[in-house]
């Protein structure tokens, strides 16, 4: 599948700069054709093949007239329970336009690109255990669930289902913060990613981890970063410019993003008030930034790229999370093995 994977990688960028429903569709298509190589899917074919059916019933071309007609009438269905969560990766539109069923995630992208040919504007909600569509109607906030029949509801009946979510500081967040187009594919790969690791197929999961890396710095930046401006991959072994530390690069961002990692009594001399105020200055948050196993074995540092140098001699590090990031080779050194960022750190 080299071959197929190359093709995928080349045309990803291409795919990141398209207009946020194209950058969907198109993201999606590729995916479903990349996990059926043998068996290409007329994906957008088949969308607007289901828009045709809805407009030749004569309804009104209205966003709840379409979740009617889709869900209502059980032209889709949502598998439930366990069942649900036993399917093939979720990237994988084959099953749901051949079997009519789905899980609520291929079912709400199905509503917002089916939607979208038929000029109607709807973002996906990323709910607790559950993608929701958002649809707004003569000024209302409609959210569809179409796990469950296509059952609308309004923001108040949201709102409290929310608080009776086991965190509901997340789940009121996801109602207000609506998905882009970037972060649903996003969510889909780490589905395929997650995946292949529990397959055991380290080699789809560096792969798909590559494309994620991808996806985040265009959410981080809003464009395709120039790579050269990355001095730094992971694997290779740096040390830190003022404390003179050592560590393997793990994970980077685009820009400075996260300041959980940052440690007062390491980073901070002056012990500001403020552990972040060393880095304020656009001059540091606008560049790269590493996350680094560092070589005591326990601490984990968020380094700008300014603060490192390549460590020439062989270093060797000792971490606990090294064989969880890493392969070692011989030949190659530390390889990463795409595995995602555990939740724990």
């Amino acid at each position: 599948h080299q071959s197929i994977r190359t093709d995928v990688k080349n045309r990803w960028p291409q795919i990141l700069s398209m207009s946020p429903l194209q950058r969907l569709e198109n993201g999606l298509a590729i995916l479903n054709d990349f996990g059926h190589p043998c068996q290409k899917t007329q994906f957008k074919e088949s969308l607007d093949s289901i828009a045709g059916e809805f407009i030749s019933t004569g309804r009104p071309i209205q966003s709840l007239e379409l979740v009617d007609f889709l869900f209502g009438s059980a032209l889709f269905s949502s598998y439930h329970g366990s069942e649900a969560f036993a399917l093939p990766i979720q990237s994988q539109f084959q099953s749901l336009l051949e079997t009519r069923k789905g899980t609520s995630f291929s079912l709400s992208c199905l509503l917002i690109l089916v939607g979208s040919r038929l000029g109607m504007k709807m973002k996906f909600c990323n709910f607790p255990d559950r993608i929701l569509v958002h649809i707004p109607v003569k000024g209302t906030a409609l959210f569809v669930d179409t796990s469950n029949y296509g059952e609308i509801m309004g923001l108040n009946r949201l709102q409290l289902l929310a608080k009776q979510c086991v965190n509901p500081k997340v789940a009121m967040q996801s109602i207000k913060n609506l998905m882009s187009s970037t972060e649903i594919l996003d969510y889909v790969l780490k589905c395929v990613n997650t995946e292949a690791h529990q397959m055991g197929d380290d080699s789809l999961g560096r792969f798909i981890y590559e494309l994620i890396e991808e996806c985040k710095v265009f959410m981080q930046t809003g464009e395709i970063v120039d790579s050269t401006l990355r001095l730094f991959q992971t694997g290779e072994v740096v040390r830190h410019s003022e404390y003179g530390y050592c560590g393997i690069v793990v994970e980077f961002d685009a820009r400075f993003q996260n300041e959980k990692f940052i440690t007062p009594q390491k980073l901070d001399k002056r012990k500001s008030a403020n552990p972040t105020s060393l880095y304020q200055s656009q001059e540091v948050t606008e560049q790269p930034w590493y996350k680094i196993l560092v070589e005591d074995g326990q601490r984990i540092a968020y380094v700008p790229q300014s603060n490192l140098l390549p460590e020439i001699t062989e270093f060797k590090v000792e971490h606990p999370l090294l064989p969880y990031f890493f392969e070692h080779c011989p030949d190659r050194g530390y390889v990463r093995n795409g595995r995602l960022w555990p939740e724990a750190y």
